[in-house]
């Protein structure tokens, strides 16, 4: 029989399995699987304590095998032993730290569904042919004609989404839980606990629906609905399948630091039977919605449901997990490996990050963007950057040194991290290739599209993951080599540029802007391939601006900021970075008032042509002004969305953040630090500080004109490419953060 594989998990020892058949019908298997993991036994005391694994039939074993060490390379005779009891292996091995000295354990971190996957050659919405009895699965392998194309056919999924208008906000059962069942259905479901939970029941059995999307599902909605469904003692109809973990009733998260943002990390609510993302909380499906998820689930062979809830960085990790078994390299359970102790003097060289310059202010005309394209993951691919083959004793330093650093990568051995980008690397460019059809209907180019978004995800952490402590074959030294390639080649393509004529007026890590009177474009390709065969990196002719907007800073007004511009490409399409406009707590009305003074600037293709639009961009200035002061804004316009870095408790100053978490706290409502709040400014200047800014849901009409006014007036100034008079009392923002 043929299906679709849907989604996997285990009890123990039995791998679950969803089907779906072509008629729609779902289908739940069971597997006895047992995992295979290596050890290697220092001392008698370790071998004594295998022994008594396999004599608890905890382990079996299946004899001596040779394998790999990860850091060095050298081959190493180790025991190979098949798991028998999945739950007593997992406790025991976490204690293992202590007696490492007498055995150390490999492969033991994969997760149980992976290797399962990877042993069988299967991967979410594999399409598989299987054979059964008693639920029980016989045989089940990747079929004949599963389609390795990048327009797959899928099952047909019935959706929902669930939400709750006030949020985590206000009680389940005050909250009006709308089910939405298409985008012009939707159903509110009764406020009483009873008859919440019994038409949640009714609605899942008449519609079954496969996908059950929410918005903060994990964090508020599922833990509520479950836990007065135990109190009532209702089953819940959320699980499709018998099957499945006991749901816990309390809510437990933790607050994580990661690529300089403070994420919350909720507890999960997977379901079995039915795939839940929690569109609120989910990464992948923010960036790349499904089609990105179902993209990554395959290359990584992690669950649907996993991925929709992981990082980028725990995707690559598993693919690299995925390289190294097939390789028959061992995985430590110890991740990562520490930095070597070196002198100051490197220290310096090498703890440098990527290279930026000061941009040149003001505005510019004919202005070209290069950019090495994704060039950090191309670095580790064509240098071999990895773990362990940075500073290899294998390998002569002389033979693949690394600029400015006196280290060095292996000549014999690929690197992990490298080959797994290189598999990325092809899939994006041939996704690229194919976006140039200009046949592809409007479909197939969003499924694409949103799938090299979820590539690209993978690509820029893969960088930051050579870095990571937690990362399993990661130094710090391989991150430091990266960064000493990029800062060469960056300064590669300047010097070669200029040999040219072009002018230098910023870079930026991947990305050059460069001037040149009156050049053909000719002559940029000619560079662009002049700079690949120095470098041997992509680089390609990004955009041709009319004109570039360096502006200066806002604290210091003799100094560009390298993050922040606005361009006008020659087609009349506008570039906009580390403007208001792109900030996330930015409210609403300044966001679309400079939209419509970025849609003015575009009409202008020289500096000259933006003096003459002054006045209409004054005349929107006045526009937007007024609505302010005559209190014409929707409370959505005015909300500013916020991500807290702390709890309640932890705050001192009476800033924005803290006076709209105290008055969460006064209601009950505990916040953690990677949680979102949102508010309006009620009364900035109030003497009681608890006044000054309210929770959007408790907004009564009632918003401080000043404070909006002041943010509309920062948006025109970022954005005046000429001069005004800023000195005047009319321009002068007052003093102190607007948020």
């Amino acid at each position: 029989m043929k299906a679709w594989l849907i989604d996997i998990w285990n009890l123990g020892n039995l791998v679950q399995l969803w089907l779906k058949q072509e008629n729609g019908k779902n289908v739940f298997l069971k597997d006895e699987y047992f995992p295979r993991i290596y050890s290697k036994e220092y001392t008698s005391k370790g071998r004594a304590f295998l022994s008594y694994l396999y004599r608890e039939n905890i382990l079996r074993s299946i004899g001596g095998k040779f394998r790999k060490e990860l850091w060095s390379g050298n081959t190493l005779k180790v025991s190979a032993s098949e798991i028998l009891d999945y739950n007593r292996f997992q406790k025991i091995v976490k204690k293992c730290i202590q007696i490492e000295e007498h055995i150390e354990f490999y492969n033991t971190e994969i997760p149980f569904t992976q290797f399962y996957q990877i042993e069988k050659d299967l991967y979410p919405l594999s399409k598989v042919d299987f054979t059964e009895a008693n639920g029980q699965v016989e045989k089940i392998e990747r079929s004949l004609d599963d389609e390795n194309t990048l327009f797959p056919k899928y099952p047909s999924f019935r959706k929902i989404f669930i939400e709750s208008v006030y949020g985590k906000f206000k009680p389940i059962t005050e909250g009006r839980i709308i089910v939405h069942i298409s985008l012009t259905e939707k159903i509110i479901l009764p406020g009483r606990e009873i008859d919440l939970l019994t038409s949640l029941n009714e609605l899942l059995l008449k519609i079954d629906p496969d996908i059950i999307y929410t918005s903060h599902g994990d964090e508020f909605l599922f833990p509520n609905l479950f836990q007065l469904a135990y109190k009532n003692n209702i089953k819940l109809l959320l699980d499709r399948s018998d099957n499945y973990f006991r749901k816990k009733h309390n809510l437990k998260g933790r607050t994580i630091f990661t690529y300089g943002r403070v994420v919350f990390k909720t507890t999960p609510y997977p379901l079995y039977g039915r795939l839940h993302i929690d569109k609120g909380l989910s990464f992948f499906y923010t960036e790349s919605e499904l089609e990105g998820i179902l993209e990554m689930a395959k290359f990584s062979r992690l669950s649907i449901q996993k991925l929709a809830r992981s990082s980028p960085g725990s995707a690559m990790s598993s693919m690299e997990d995925e390289f190294a078994l097939k390789s028959k390299i061992l995985i430590p359970r110890q991740k990562g490996k520490s930095s070597s102790i070196k002198p100051v003097s490197v220290v310096l060289k090498a703890d440098n990050g990527g290279l930026t310059f000061r941009p040149i202010t003001g505005i510019h005309e004919n202005v070209v963007e290069l950019d090495f394209r994704s060039l950090f993951p191309n670095l580790m691919k064509l240098h071999n950057i990895s773990g362990e083959t940075i500073n290899c004793k294998c390998c002569s330093p002389s033979l693949r040194p690394v600029p400015y650093l006196p280290y060095h990568t292996c000549t014999k051995r690929k690197g992990i991290v490298g080959e797994t980008i290189g598999v990325l690397l092809d899939r994006r460019d041939e996704i690229k290739k194919i976006l140039l059809d200009k046949n592809l209907t409007k479909k197939e180019r969003g499924a694409l599209e949103l799938r090299a978004s979820a590539i690209k995800w993978c690509l820029v952490t893969s960088f930051g993951y050579t870095g990571f402590k937690h990362a399993k074959f990661g130094q710090r030294e391989a991150h430091e080599a990266i960064t000493a390639w990029s800062r060469h080649s960056l300064l590669t393509a300047k010097e070669i540029s200029e040999d040219y004529g072009f002018i230098l007026l910023h870079a930026l890590t991947d990305s050059l802007w460069l001037h040149k009177k009156d050049f053909p474009t000719s002559l940029v390709n000619e560079l662009c391939k002049k700079i690949n065969s120095i470098t041997g990196l992509n680089i390609i002719h990004e955009a041709s601006y009319s004109w570039i907007c360096f502006p200066y800073s806002k604290t210091r007004d003799y100094l560009g900021t390298p993050t922040r511009y606005f361009a006008r490409e020659n087609n009349g399409k506008l570039k906009v970075r580390g403007l208001l406009n792109r900030k996330k707590d930015t409210p609403g009305v300044i966001l679309s008032f400079q939209e419509e003074v970025l849609n003015v600037l575009s009409k202008a293709s020289s500096v000259k042509e933006i003096e003459s639009f002054k006045n209409e961009i004054f005349q929107i200035y006045d526009e937007y002004k007024s609505k302010i002061e005559e209190k014409k804004i929707s409370k959505e316009s005015l909300v500013i969305y916020k991500t807290i870095s702390k709890p309640f408790s932890k705050y001192e100053k009476n800033n924005a953040s803290k006076i709209v978490l105290s008055v969460l706290e006064e209601k009950k409502i505990s916040m953690q630090g990677g949680q979102s709040i949102d508010y309006i400014a009620v009364n900035t200047k109030s003497s009681d500080k608890n006044t000054r800014y309210i929770p959007s849901y408790l907004y009564n009409g009632k918003y401080d004109v000043l404070f909006y006014k002041n943010i509309l007036k920062e948006a025109l100034l970022e954005l005046m490419p000429f001069e005004i008079a800023t000195k005047s009392e009319e321009w002068k923002l007052e003093q102190g953060s607007l948020f």
